[in-house]
C-alpha cells in the first residue's frame, strides 16, 4: 500500500515504497535528491516537469532514506521507507 501525504498545497508524496515512489506537484520540480542515513547521495534526477513523477527505488536496500524535492517555490525534505 502507498499512502499519500500532503506536504504543502502543491506537493503530494508517497512515504513508503517497494519499487517506486510517486510524487505529485503543481509546480515545476527542478531536482530530486535521495540520500541514505549515512549521508551518501544515492540518486539525483532533474525532471524539470510538474504533475506526476515516478521514481524507481527498485535497486535500493531496505531502510530509511531522505528525499529532497526542489521546486520553483522552495525545497522540501522528507523521510521515506524502502520496504
Amino acid at each position: 500500500d502507498i499512502s499519500i501525504l500532503p506536504l504543502t498545497s502543491d506537493i503530494y508524496f508517497s512515504n513508503s515504497a517497494t519499487d517506486k515512489l510517486y510524487l505529485q506537484s503543481d509546480n515545476i520540480v527542478r531536482r530530486i535528491r535521495i540520500i541514505d542515513l549515512s549521508g551518501k547521495q544515492v540518486l539525483l534526477i532533474k525532471p524539470e516537469v510538474n504533475g506526476e513523477i515516478t521514481i524507481s527505488v527498485e535497486g535500493f536496500s531496505k531502510g530509511t532514506y531522505i528525499i529532497q524535492i526542489e521546486t520553483e517555490t522552495g525545497i522540501k525534505v522528507i523521510k521515506f521507507i524502502k520496504n
